[in-house]
């Protein structure tokens, strides 16, 4: 299987190509071992805090047209989470300002 594609007609082509000059591509081919990735770091550079680095969660969404929900958090006690819980705090008092009295 080619990710969602199927029915790709080039890359059908590229995979029978492969498969016919490669016996170690057609080995691994059939083994349809490959998953997405699910899971991982990421980082990026935040204009208030800095450098980020955080754990990302890839959840597909069951019953929707390719829809996820992707997560990004940091492990406790880290660099990252001390960020994001500066972030939080920055965003709560500008809120708090903006309040109708």
């Amino acid at each position: 299987m080619v990710g969602s594609d199927v029915d790709d007609p080039a890359m059908n082509e590229l995979v029978a190509d492969l498969s016919g000059s490669s016996d170690r591509f057609r080995e691994l081919w059939a083994r349809h071992d490959v998953r997405p990735r699910r899971s991982g770091t990421r980082r990026l550079e935040h204009p208030q805090v800095g450098r980020l680095s955080l754990r990302l969660e890839w959840l597909p969404i069951p019953y929707t047209d390719r829809q996820h929900l992707t997560i990004y958090h940091a492990a406790p006690g880290s660099r990252g989470a001390e960020a994001l819980a500066l972030l939080a705090t920055a965003l709560r008092r500008t809120k708090a300002a903006h309040q109708p009295i």
